[in-house]
């Protein structure tokens, strides 16, 4: 059918957003969705779920690194060190090993850290015992994909809508290079979780999903010094949503609001007595300090950076938010209550641009690492329409994503670092051309590693990082310095499974080295199970859902007669 009847029949009444549904309405589904789907002929939603979890599991521990990024290696010491007994206090307060990350960042470490504790005891091998952190942070980003597909569903009230918008997310956005990357992964998991049970509860009710997000109020408040920002923000969502529904009148409110709150109060109580105990302070504690955290940056500079930098653009590095971008309007009209979400979530972005943005020299825009999960969801619009959508339309979207997953590979295939290591000495490599200069573009610097990685394979020798100084015509002095060359530092591809090697200096690698079929064995689960995932998405074509054409959003009219 053409889109322009589509559009002609979604002004019916009957094409009502699925969102809309009076508080005193029953659901349209069943409290239990999976034996639903069964019942009608469609696999139960766990089936896609336990397939995604596979498929991502793998992928990110097979580009995994046995590297640690960022703070992750302090916060590794610190939970090894609490089981091994060795916290120790320091003279200005809190304790050593330090740590800037949250509490509950230290917390997930523990189960790896008892594990290489075990291993060390049994005498294993010492490169058994060094990737016991390995896939630690693959897991949970594989949690995030997870949580992000149940957030889809939610909403869209479509397991294959789902599947497709989590595969593009998960291998086409900043949550693959994350994965490996860390820092950020805890966050944003727990902040989906929180939008996930929000929704739940504004659609179905329930005590169950106004625990799960005040849980995840509290995890957000132990996650990092952010974290309260973006609970406290969720938590005005919630408030929004319940007094222009009018939830109190649903029954149980008050005993499930109590509940939600007390919950997040004691996530707020262990972050003031954890900080106490760890930094010296009840607040800002040791970890940054108030003055260093809020150190100003011009607004309308930030803005300008993350939409259109070269070094830190969000759309660069997570290129299918801006097809998304084009749905915005009608994702928001099907679905109302994600309007305060993504109106407060857009507010904190622009907190964390007017307040250090670019902290360090990490992949792109770091602590906007949640905004690139929460972007993705107006992309379903066009994903359940697409086939219905003139070919040009399909030719201009497809390659995006296809760019989008070409720059996640070129992201994991070294660690983000060897650009500092690099340039980190010279005067060149300042926060401004970092992040406004194309040829300190993190992109452009991978593929001249990889260059420099082959130079070095025939020659022995990298090539050389060479910084040229451009001017304008009527700028340019009478004798331009000289371009700036350094030696590629950093040069090597970064994977657990390559790095191992060093563990048996002079032994046959593929006798002696855990990746001689722990690799393998990752590579053969992620191509079965991503055959899975495509049995599953055509045993979910044609499942039934209440949804409006994007033909009737003046945003797609806009698109299809442009």
């Amino acid at each position: 059918m053409p889109f322009r009847q589509h559009a002609r029949q979604a002004s019916t009444p009957a094409a009502a957003p699925a969102c809309d549904v009076p508080l005193s309405d029953p659901p349209a589904q069943p409290d239990r969705p999976g034996l639903a789907d069964a019942a009608t002929g469609f696999p139960p939603a766990w089936h896609t779920a336990a397939a995604l979890f596979v498929f991502f599991m793998c992928l990110y521990c097979l580009t995994a690194s046995k590297l640690r990024f960022g703070y992750e290696g302090q916060t590794i010491d610190q939970a090894e060190a609490l089981l091994r007994g060795r916290l120790v206090a320091r003279p200005g307060g809190g304790i050593e090993p330090f740590t800037q990350a949250g509490v509950l960042d230290v917390a997930v470490y523990l189960p790896f850290a008892a594990l290489k504790l075990a291993l060390e005891r049994a005498g294993a091998l010492p490169g058994l015992r060094q990737l016991a952190y390995a896939f630690a942070l693959p897991f949970y980003t594989t949690l995030l994909c997870l949580a992000f597909f149940a957030l889809a569903r939610e909403l869209y009230r479509r397991a294959g809508t789902a599947l497709a918008l989590t595969l593009i997310a998960g291998v086409a956005t900043t949550i693959w290079p994350y994965s490996k990357f860390g820092m950020e992964t805890q966050q944003t998991l727990w902040t989906l979780i929180a939008v996930w049970m929000l929704m739940r509860y504004r659609r179905r009710g329930g005590g169950g999903a106004a625990a799960f997000f005040g849980a995840a109020l509290a995890a957000l408040f132990l996650t990092k010094i952010t974290g309260p920002l973006h609970a406290a923000t969720l938590g005005l969502a919630a408030i929004w949503l319940a007094w222009r529904e009018r939830q109190w009148q649903r029954p149980g409110f008050r005993r499930h609001t109590l509940l939600a709150a007390g919950l997040c109060l004691a996530g707020a109580i262990v972050f003031l007595t954890t900080n106490r105990w760890r930094y010296g302070g009840w607040l800002w504690g040791g970890r940054y300090g108030l003055a260093a955290e809020t150190l100003p940056y011009p607004l309308v500079d930030g803005i300008w950076a993350v939409v259109a930098s070269p070094g830190k653009s969000l759309f660069m590095f997570s290129p299918p938010l801006l097809v998304g971008l084009w749905f915005w309007a009608p994702f928001l009209r099907r679905f109302p209550p994600m309007r305060i979400v993504f109106v407060l979530m857009l507010a904190l972005a622009l907190l964390h641009l007017h307040n250090r943005p670019w902290a360090d020299e990490t992949w792109g825009p770091r602590r906007l690492h949640y905004l690139a999960a929460l972007l993705m969801l107006p992309l379903g619009i066009w994903w359940e329409w697409h086939v219905q959508s003139r070919l040009w339309v399909r030719a201009l979207v497809w390659p995006v994503i296809v760019f989008g997953v070409w720059v996640q590979l070129v992201a994991v295939l070294f660690d983000y670092t060897a650009l500092a290591r690099t340039a980190g000495g010279n005067a060149v490599f300042s926060q401004e051309n970092t992040v406004w200069d194309p040829q300190m573009n993190p992109l452009r610097f991978n593929l001249l590693l990889i260059r420099s990685a082959m130079h070095r394979r025939h020659t022995g020798q990298p090539e050389s990082f060479v910084y040229r100084q451009h001017y304008l015509p009527w700028t340019t002095p009478a004798r331009p310095p000289a371009p700036v060359a350094l030696p590629f530092k950093g040069d090597g591809f970064d994977f657990w499974f390559i790095q191992q090697r060093a563990d048996w200096p002079g032994r046959p690698y593929w006798f002696v080295s855990l990746s001689s079929w722990l690799a393998p064995a990752f590579a053969l689960g992620g191509l079965l199970s991503l055959a899975w995932l495509i049995r599953l998405a055509r045993r979910l074509r044609g499942e039934p859902t209440d949804r409006r054409p994007p033909g009737a959003g003046e945003t797609t009219r806009r698109l299809e007669t442009a």
